[in-house]
């Protein structure tokens, strides 16, 4: 069972440590919901000196915002349509080989995480 942890490891060798770090997706996103937003001068201050200038970059809140609508530069996605003149469904495709038992079990960690029923497809 998936306990939503997040471990690291450290092995020493002869010459340098190695540090092994092991993340479930239950502990990624239980730690992406409980975290809290930073402003503007705590993300600066994080940032190394060569890139602080950058900072709004990183700012959640100004990157979740669509640009304005470009007339000529912007691209129209026409979607197909049935015979009935009615938008297709659009089907589920995963970005890479994942048998139907790990995309399943994806899901299942999903919705147990946010505590409800998501539509992955």
């Amino acid at each position: 069972m998936d306990s939503g942890r997040l471990c690291t490891w450290t092995c020493q060798t002869k010459d340098e440590d190695i540090k092994i770090f092991a993340a479930s997706v239950t502990g990624i996103i239980k730690a992406l919901v409980n975290r809290k937003k930073s402003t503007p001068e705590e993300i600066k201050a994080s940032l190394p000196p060569e890139i602080e200038e950058n900072a709004k970059y990183f700012d959640e809140e100004e990157n979740y915002q669509l640009p304005p609508h470009r007339p000529g530069v912007d691209t129209r996605i026409e979607m197909a349509k049935d015979d009935s003149s009615m938008e297709k469904e659009v089907s589920f495709e995963p970005l890479h080989e994942m048998s139907w038992g790990g995309i399943t079990s994806f899901k299942e960690d999903l919705n147990r995480s946010f505590g409800e029923e998501l539509d992955l497809g």
